[in-house]
């Protein structure tokens, strides 16, 4: 008892107490040791007499367990032994269960305010509800208001008559905190006299602290537990509205979740499509070769280079997925009836393949055959010449040794992007032929280009691949897409702009009603704040209590949100709807858009959005939590 206010701060606390009884025909005196862990748990274990040595008492939500070390067993108190004495006291095991319960089965009223034998009180009445199963008919209770100490406590029957007292006094500083250290209880129906002695038919108990520390405010994990507990209770006394107002931030977690999705399900497509179309990630070729992309500027001059082992050498980075080698020709395509200006483009088929996805998109005839004088053209480069597969057509491109190279070639196939720069303005020949056309031996190339599976990993492959060239890349340049596409960087930064600007948003928005939740619920809950504060619960304690209350409804809602998010999220990333048949695709920065709503797992934005559910229920609880602890516990219990 000496712990009241600790316990009821869900604390866990220790001690040695000594108990006396004094009846008409006997008297004796224990010693014990006690422990609580917040207001449903509570072990005694009687210390001395040597005959009751060892005897324990458990207290466990609403059941009480005795252990009887003579026989070494414990045994549970039946429902039908509750009103009897504990350990031949004036307590029953009924007190021992029900006396932290009395905020939750009694009505409080307060009955008086003002001044008893010099000393300004509170009297308060306990009026039990009518579900709540307790054995008193009425309880009232007296508190000092100059520092919210007990005075007593006086117990009814059903029919109005008192039952006992139990009187609180000897008012002493305990580990920096004002606590009766004893109390006394008076049964009615005794015709003794109540003096200060335990030679009174009386149940006399004094406390002693050995440990401070053990006593007073031994908090962590038992205090938080004890949190849960209330913001689990509270939020169950009006479950439809918790309930609303968890579906309501589990809507907006999945929808922030579900948009970063998308957004980055959408800057994938465009970097994946506008890297992968034919440029690739990451470009190996001559420091001179850009911007005017010479047809002379080949990867070590006019030497050359072994391209082989330069392939190989860039294939070698762990974040390179292949390389391809490519010749550029700027000419001229043309079936003697028209004639379209575009970029040939000499590669090798195979490795070309493995790089970009140009000649996959090839709708009509087939891939070129290499060491063939064959090539394939863009749709809308076929639709001008009026050529398709079979078709004979003339390729003129100035050579690298000033003649002008020509020559013969059948339109292997023809491949559709939708990009118009692609199918109008670019051909695709094998490698060797277009060397040959253009006069440039079999080790010149202009560029290597790489494929790398994860395109924000090309700045590392891009410095891995210098490095291993040492110095022999003092004339090579080795560039990332981030450098060659730096619009599609900038459209990356502006979506990633753009989530934050949704959590904000949402969660903005979702504030409002967390804060209306948490009033309407503080509001329900003035009485019994009223109460707390008048037993000596403190302000900060309110606080903490409403603050734990939006930290559990933010779990409850992050579950929620997670149950529901998580299916969604991997069932749009293994199957995106494909909407073509609404509309074909477009370009964004370059790149193809295909109509299928990618979505990608947005795994960073799903901690960060979690983290911002809770800050948007604690952030909505801080005005709550302030006015709870703001009530004025004299004029609430009053109904003013």
């Amino acid at each position: 008892m000496d712990c009241v206010d600790r316990i009821m701060r869900g604390e866990s606390s220790q001690g040695i107490s000594t108990m006396e009884v004094a009846t008409e025909n006997w008297s004796r005196a224990m010693e014990m040791q006690m422990w609580s862990l917040g207001t449903d748990h509570a072990l005694v274990r009687i210390l001395s007499p040597r005959k009751d040595a060892g005897t324990a008492t458990l207290k466990a939500g609403n059941e009480i367990w005795n252990y009887l070390p003579r026989v070494d067993r414990t045994i549970k108190i039946p429902a039908s032994l509750m009103s009897a004495s504990w350990m031949g006291s004036h307590f029953t095991n009924d007190d021992l269960v029900k006396e932290s319960r009395l905020i939750e089965d009694y009505e409080i009223t307060l009955a008086y305010e003002g001044d008893r034998d010099g000393v300004e009180v509170w009297e308060f009445d306990l009026i039990p509800r009518p579900e709540a199963p307790v054995v008193w008919g009425r309880i009232a209770y007296q508190v000092r208001k100059s520092d919210t100490m007990p005075v007593y406590a006086r117990y009814y029957d059903e029919d109005g008559e008192l039952v006992r007292t139990m009187t609180f006094f000897d008012y002493r500083q305990l580990g920096g905190r004002l606590v009766p250290a004893a109390l006394r209880v008076v049964p009615e129906d005794k015709s003794t006299p109540r003096s200060a002695t335990p030679s009174s038919s009386s149940t006399w108990i004094s406390t002693r602290i050995f440990s401070l520390s053990a006593v007073c405010g031994t908090r962590g994990r038992t205090m938080q537990r004890a949190w849960w507990r209330i913001g689990w209770r509270n939020l169950g006394r009006n479950r439809r509205r918790t309930l609303i107002t968890a579906i309501g931030l589990a809507l907006g977690y999945l929808a922030v979740v579900v948009m970063a999705g998308l957004s980055r399900g959408l800057v994938s497509e465009m970097i994946d499509n506008g890297t992968g179309m034919l440029t690739g990630q990451l470009q190996v070729f001559a420091e001179d070769y850009l911007p005017d992309r010479g047809i002379f500027d080949t990867i070590g001059g006019r030497e050359g280079v072994d391209v082989e082992a330069l392939v190989a050498e860039v294939a070698g980075d762990p974040n390179v997925a292949a390389a391809t080698p490519r010749v550029y020709a700027g000419g001229l395509v043309s079936t003697g009836r028209a004639t379209a200006a575009g970029v040939i483009l000499g590669v090798d088929p195979v490795r070309e393949a493995l790089v970009s996805r140009l000649l996959s998109h090839i709708d009509e005839g087939r891939a070129p055959t290499p060491g063939q004088y064959e090539i394939v053209i863009g749709r809308e480069m076929a639709r001008q010449l009026d050529a398709g597969p079979g078709d004979e057509v003339v390729v003129v491109a100035p050579g690298a040794d000033g003649s002008l190279g020509n020559d013969l070639f059948i339109v292997s196939g023809i491949f559709t992007t939708t990009i118009t720069e692609l199918d109008l303005g670019h051909a695709v020949a094998p490698i060797e032929v277009v060397q040959e056309l253009v006069a440039l031996a079999p080790g010149r190339i202009h560029e290597i280009a790489a494929r790398v599976d994860d395109p924000w990993a090309a700045d590392a492959a891009v410095a891995a691949v210098a490095a291993a060239m040492g110095t022999d890349a003092s004339s090579i340049a080795v560039r990332s897409w981030t450098e060659f596409r730096p619009e599609m960087v900038e459209y990356a930064r502006l979506v990633s702009s753009m989530e934050w600007m949704l959590i904000v948003f949402i969660f903005g928005m979702a504030i409002w009603g967390v804060a209306n939740t948490m009033l309407m619920s503080s509001y329900e809950r003035r009485r019994e704040f009223a109460v707390l504060l008048a037993l000596g619960g403190g302000p900060g304690f309110i606080v903490r209590s409403v603050m734990a209350e939006a930290l559990v409804l933010a779990v409850v809602a992050l579950a929620v949100g997670l149950a529901v998010t998580l299916p969604i999220l991997a069932w749009w990333h293994a199957a995106p709807p494909d909407m073509s048949w609404m509309y074909g695709g477009f370009t964004m920065a370059g790149g193809l858009m295909r109509p299928i709503l990618r979505v990608e797992w947005p795994t960073s934005m799903m901690f960060i959005t979690a983290g911002a559910m809770f800050v948007t229920a604690l952030v909505a609880a801080l005005y709550p939590a302030y006015r709870s602890s703001r009530v004025p516990p004299a004029d609430t219990l009053a109904g003013r």
